[in-house]
């Protein structure tokens, strides 16, 4: 139980919106286990997203080239329930010295009302992701249509069973410590978790116990004639300007006293005389003992697939800013520093740099395919979240968060030192390179200017960062590249395998972050690239799409380590070099006006 606030970010344009349509399955059909939902898409703008929901529940998300959805229907309750789908497309460009035009629009299916009809329903697991670095355990549990004798087998990637539990009863509930059978460590992957349920023979006896509920049952046995409940959830509290938590105010709220009717003491009575006659019967069998099998049965997977990530694969980082002022301009006497007492002449006319509504969708859509894959979300930073400390290099006051991670995107609006002499910064070396700029908004205090050289990528270790992306304009300029190669301060140290980054203005599209994912990791109907290679593909992907926009050409470039431009996810080679003179980079148009 959660407390939401809804807010109206826009106004839909319905005569530019997606069209979309449920082709299957259709209305009526009563369904059981896995099903195939089919979904129609026309747009006449670029697709970001497609997203299926369940009575409101999101169950899927791909992008546009995947119209196809596979569901478990014994993950939800039996009877009616209505089946949707949601596509968000968009117009318009965000870019560094350009006036913004972005607009989305979203279009929602007409429902499918379906029907349920399974054996095993509300199948759940606690965690998609489990990791035995945090000691955390997994909880699985279902609900059967009769009383059930119940099998859960947790399997490897290659099917073999590595953990089985056998239980009765009109559900199932197992907490898994991340162990094997006998308690063996397990290696980090991907599991399954299988689940079987057959219906049991004992049904009278199955059917008194079901009119008792657990916990009035449990008090009952220890002689108790009352039980207690937690208390529902407090909304939050609005205190100076600021939601804050009803148990941060007031402390928690205490537990209620539930008093046990009359009513129950008698089918106590009754549930254990019946129990004596079975016990008599049977020569003395218990209920806890497997019953014959009767006529209900399935064996249903818990999806998504693989159901369980234990450990992790990798993990990921990312950080974004576009709550820009609109109207608000920087100007030339708050442009960054010369280190001279003067300041740096950029690139761009002096003005505003304008919101990026975009920048937060490419990141979810980012995070979407890399969790997918296993790759651990260690810190999601947006807005005013973000500070300029946070991406400085410790030498230079920050923390350089990206290098607790393996694999960081940064996303944002991005400006360089004009190609002159009046564009040299000797705010960090008294070689002035040309640089180029991460602005970060900080509010009422104007931007924090943070300086290609004040970066500094690359880990060691298993958590190590080593490949780094930066969308934003401008950042690996060929003059600021050259200059800041010549006087060894590119931000690329002796642990960073690639930087990938753009030699020109580029175009914060939404559907950025997904199609990069995919590539990396070879989902979504996309075959995984090598690192590189993934860069290049989510900018053909992605740049100049928008009507009207952009007018120039789009290059992207990736630095680095020799030998690690053939890197992937997978598979990479640790950097050999460490002479900062055996950088080197590749290029790729990937979008020609």
């Amino acid at each position: 139980m959660r407390f939401y606030r809804v807010v109206q970010t826009g106004t839909n344009d319905l005569a530019n919106a997606p069209q979309v349509a449920i082709l299957s399955p259709t209305n009526n059909a009563v369904l059981t286990g896995d099903i195939e939902v089919s979904v129609s898409v026309t747009s006449s703008l670029l697709v970001n997203a497609i997203r299926l929901f369940v009575d409101g529940q999101e169950v899927g998300y791909q992008n546009d080239t995947e119209t196809n959805f596979v569901v478990n229907t014994c993950q939800f309750g039996n009877g009616s329930h209505k089946i949707y789908a949601v596509v968000e497309s968009s117009t318009g460009s965000e870019t560094t010295g350009e006036s913004p035009d972005f607009v989305e629009n979203y279009g929602v299916s007409p429902s499918a009302s379906v029907t349920f009809d399974n054996f095993i329903t509300d199948y759940r697991g606690k965690l998609r992701f489990q990791d035995p670095d945090e000691t955390e355990t997994n909880r699985f549990s279902a609900k059967f249509a009769a009383y059930a004798d119940w099998t859960l087998t947790i399997t490897n990637q290659d099917g073999v069973a590595v953990r089985t539990e056998t239980g009765t009863g009109f559900g199932m509930e197992f907490v898994w410590d991340g162990t094997g059978n006998g308690g063996t460590n397990l290696p980090n992957g991907a599991y399954w978790a299988v689940l079987s349920a057959t219906e049991s023979s004992f049904s009278m006896m199955a059917g008194l116990l079901q009119m008792m509920p657990t916990p009035i049952e449990q008090a009952i046995a220890k002689g108790k004639k009352s039980y207690f409940i937690e208390p529902p959830p407090m909304p939050p509290v609005l205190t100076n300007g600021e939601w804050i938590p009803w148990e941060k105010l007031y402390g928690p709220s205490p537990s209620i006293e539930v008093p046990i009717g009359d009513e129950y003491f008698a089918l106590a009575a009754a549930i254990e005389s019946e129990a004596k006659k079975v016990g008599s019967a049977s020569g003395g069998v218990t209920l806890d003992a497997a019953g014959d099998s009767g006529s209900g049965s399935q064996t249903t997977v818990l999806r998504p697939v693989p159901s369980v990530w234990f450990g992790k694969n990798g993990t990921i980082g990312i950080a974004y800013q576009g709550n820009h002022p609109d109207g608000v301009s920087f100007g030339l006497n708050t442009r960054p520093s010369n280190g001279l007492g003067g300041r740096v002449s950029l690139n761009v006319t002096p003005g505003s740099y304008g919101r990026l509504r975009a920048a937060h969708r490419i990141a979810l859509g980012f995070n979407r395919y890399m969790g997918d894959a296993s790759y651990r979300l260690k810190f999601y930073k947006g807005n005013f979240d973000l500070t300029a400390s946070d991406l400085r290099k410790p030498s230079k006051g920050g923390s350089s968060i990206f290098n607790n991670v393996n694999v960081g995107l940064l996303i944002g609006h991005g400006v360089c030192s004009a190609d002159s002499s009046s564009g040299h910064d000797f705010t960090i070396s008294a070689s002035g390179p040309f640089q180029s700029y991460y602005p970060v908004w900080e509010g009422g205090s104007g931007y924090n200017w943070v300086r290609l050289s004040e970066f500094d990528f690359g880990s060691s270790g298993v958590n190590g960062l080593r490949w780094m992306s930066i969308l934003t304009c401008n950042n690996l300029i060929e003059h600021v590249y050259l200059d800041c190669y010549d006087k060894e301060a590119l931000p690329v140290n002796d642990d960073l395998h690639l930087l990938c980054g753009a030699k020109t203005s580029v175009f914060i599209v939404s559907n950025f972050g997904l199609k990069y994912s995919a590539a990396l990791t070879g989902r979504g109907g996309v075959t995984r690239r090598t690192v590189a290679e993934s860069w290049f593909y989510a900018g053909q992907q992605s740049q100049g799409f928008q009507p009207g926009g952009p007018h120039l050409t789009v290059e992207f470039r990736v630095i680095g380590w020799p030998n690690c431009f053939n890197d992937d996810l997978l598979n990479y080679q640790t950097p050999d070099s460490g002479n900062p003179a055996d950088i080197t980079y590749q290029d790729s148009t990937v979008f020609t006006p």
